[in-house]
Protein backbone atom coordinates (compact mmCIF):
# COMPACT_ATOMS: atom_id res chain seq x y z
CA UNK A 1 0.00 0.00 0.00
CA UNK A 2 1.42 3.80 -0.63
CA UNK A 3 0.48 5.28 2.82
CA UNK A 4 1.40 2.32 5.03
CA UNK A 5 2.31 -1.33 4.86
CA UNK A 6 2.52 -4.24 7.13
CA UNK A 7 1.74 -3.18 10.86
CA UNK A 8 2.58 0.45 9.37
CA UNK A 9 -1.13 1.83 10.43
CA UNK A 10 -0.16 1.39 14.06
CA UNK A 11 1.58 4.85 13.50
CA UNK A 12 -1.24 7.10 13.18
CA UNK A 13 -3.60 4.88 15.11
CA UNK A 14 -0.97 5.68 18.50
CA UNK A 15 -0.87 9.30 17.73
CA UNK A 16 -4.11 10.44 16.47
CA UNK A 17 -5.30 7.56 20.25
CA UNK A 18 -2.59 9.87 22.47
CA UNK A 19 -3.49 13.36 20.45
CA UNK A 20 -7.58 12.58 21.38
CA UNK A 21 -6.64 11.43 24.74
CA UNK A 22 -4.77 14.42 25.41
CA UNK A 23 -7.73 16.85 23.85
CA UNK A 24 -10.25 15.19 26.12
CA UNK A 25 -8.26 15.38 29.56
CA UNK A 26 -6.93 18.95 28.63
CA UNK A 27 -10.41 20.17 28.10
CA UNK A 28 -12.15 18.72 30.57
CA UNK A 29 -9.40 20.36 33.04
CA UNK A 30 -9.05 23.15 31.56
CA UNK A 31 -11.95 24.56 29.82
CA UNK A 32 -13.15 24.15 26.19
CA UNK A 33 -10.64 24.81 23.10
CA UNK A 34 -7.64 25.23 25.82
CA UNK A 35 -5.72 22.04 23.68
CA UNK A 36 -6.45 23.81 20.68
CA UNK A 37 -5.43 27.01 21.71
CA UNK A 38 -2.02 26.06 22.80
CA UNK A 39 0.34 24.36 20.07
CA UNK A 40 2.77 23.20 22.47
CA UNK A 41 0.29 21.38 24.27
CA UNK A 42 -0.43 19.86 20.74
CA UNK A 43 3.13 19.32 20.25
CA UNK A 44 3.72 17.51 23.36
CA UNK A 45 0.71 15.05 22.44
CA UNK A 46 2.45 14.44 19.25
CA UNK A 47 5.45 14.11 20.93
CA UNK A 48 4.09 11.37 23.19
CA UNK A 49 2.60 9.45 19.90
CA UNK A 50 5.90 9.67 18.26
CA UNK A 51 7.71 8.10 21.10
CA UNK A 52 4.77 5.33 21.62
CA UNK A 53 5.72 4.77 17.82
CA UNK A 54 8.74 4.69 18.43
CA UNK A 55 8.87 2.12 21.41
CA UNK A 56 6.11 -0.04 19.18
CA UNK A 57 8.10 -0.32 16.72
CA UNK A 58 11.59 -1.23 18.00
CA UNK A 59 9.49 -3.64 20.20
CA UNK A 60 8.12 -5.43 17.10
CA UNK A 61 11.71 -5.27 14.94
CA UNK A 62 13.33 -8.15 16.48
CA UNK A 63 10.73 -10.49 15.71
CA UNK A 64 10.52 -9.28 11.70
CA UNK A 65 14.12 -10.81 11.01
CA UNK A 66 15.52 -14.06 10.85
CA UNK A 67 19.04 -15.28 10.40
CA UNK A 68 19.69 -18.38 7.95
CA UNK A 69 23.09 -20.17 7.58
CA UNK A 70 23.92 -21.62 4.55
CA UNK A 71 24.97 -25.66 5.58
CA UNK A 72 27.43 -25.44 2.51
CA UNK A 73 28.93 -22.59 2.95
CA UNK A 74 28.30 -20.97 6.19
CA UNK A 75 27.27 -18.01 5.11
CA UNK A 76 24.59 -16.12 7.15
CA UNK A 77 21.86 -13.94 5.53
CA UNK A 78 18.65 -12.06 7.61
CA UNK A 79 15.58 -12.18 5.84
CA UNK A 80 12.94 -9.22 7.17
CA UNK A 81 9.46 -11.19 6.06
CA UNK A 82 7.53 -8.28 7.68
CA UNK A 83 7.73 -4.93 6.31
CA UNK A 84 6.26 -2.49 9.03
CA UNK A 85 6.70 1.17 6.82
CA UNK A 86 4.34 4.37 7.00
CA UNK A 87 5.31 5.99 3.95
CA UNK A 88 8.49 3.91 2.89
CA UNK A 89 10.05 5.02 6.53
CA UNK A 90 10.48 1.67 8.69
CA UNK A 91 7.37 2.20 11.84
CA UNK A 92 10.28 2.64 14.50
CA UNK A 93 11.92 5.49 12.45
CA UNK A 94 8.87 7.10 11.41
CA UNK A 95 7.95 7.23 15.27
CA UNK A 96 11.29 8.64 15.67
CA UNK A 97 10.14 11.39 12.97
CA UNK A 98 6.58 12.15 14.39
CA UNK A 99 8.23 12.69 17.77
CA UNK A 100 10.80 15.48 16.33
CA UNK A 101 7.64 17.29 14.49
CA UNK A 102 6.17 17.57 18.50
CA UNK A 103 8.96 18.78 19.55
CA UNK A 104 9.52 21.20 16.56
CA UNK A 105 5.22 22.31 17.23
CA UNK A 106 6.69 22.72 20.81
CA UNK A 107 9.59 25.15 20.31
CA UNK A 108 7.26 26.89 17.37
CA UNK A 109 5.35 28.28 20.10
CA UNK A 110 7.19 28.94 22.72
CA UNK A 111 9.86 31.09 20.88
CA UNK A 112 7.36 32.63 17.93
Amino acid sequence: MIIWSGRGWIAVVATFGVCLVTNCVVDAQWGKDYYSDHLWIVGLAVLGGGLLTAAIGFGLKPHTERELIDPKTDERVIVQYANDTLFFIPLHWAGCVIAVLGVYAVLHDWFD
